[in-house]
């Protein structure tokens, strides 16, 4: 996908099922939309663009619920419905939007470097600002959901250094997340 116009992340948030789910989760998108199509995804990993986020997130909905869908056509059990994956897919790096701003170094300018990571942010999890933020919106995550969003890095955690930490305790949400926020990173938003 190319630089984010407005409103591609809207239309995934009207399929949510549970009305006030759907109303909480448009609150949030409509509050932090400046941000939400500004931001990049990361400052030089991928989707490193204006818009970056923004684009970033509509590719992990979209493939995470093409992911469903197919699990859910070959008869595979699922302990979490569509409005799950829409939800950490939406959510799951949320905590992004106010990261990173436009760096004034001309050495990572000459590199192609963008973005450096915006000063005086309070130091936590990424997960913990996430579940954070949303509860500003009467947004309160389930433990499944929490999980999923802390492991979505997998392997490429700034937490744990292997995937296989996360043997025996990855949920089924997790993997599904992990596998949308992979492709996308690393087949759609690498230059």
């Amino acid at each position: 996908m190319n630089i984010a116009t407005n409103e591609i992340i809207l239309p995934y948030l009207e399929l949510i099922s549970n009305s006030s789910l759907k109303e909480k989760c448009i609150a949030l998108y409509n509050h932090h939309k400046k941000a939400i199509y500004y931001a990049p995804a990361g400052a030089s990993h991928h989707h490193s663009f204006i818009g970056g986020w923004a684009t970033h997130t509509t590719e992990v909905i979209a493939l995470a619920i093409s992911m469903y869908d197919m699990l859910i056509s070959s008869n595979v059990k699922l302990p979490f419905d569509k409005d799950d994956v829409i939800l950490v897919s939406f959510i799951h790096d949320l905590e992004k939007i106010d990261r990173y701003v436009l760096t004034t170094d001309d050495w990572k300018k000459k590199k192609g470097i963008m973005w450096e990571v915006r000063e005086g942010l309070e130091t936590m999890d990424d997960s913990a600002r996430v579940v954070a933020m949303v509860a500003h919106f009467d947004i309160h995550l389930n433990d499944m959901q929490i999980s999923a969003i802390s492991c979505h890095h997998g392997g490429f955690s700034t937490r744990l250094s292997s995937v296989f930490s996360y043997v025996g305790s990855m949920n089924k949400l997790g993997v599904l997340l992990h596998s949308a926020d992979l492709m996308s990173g690393f087949i759609l938003g690498r230059k």
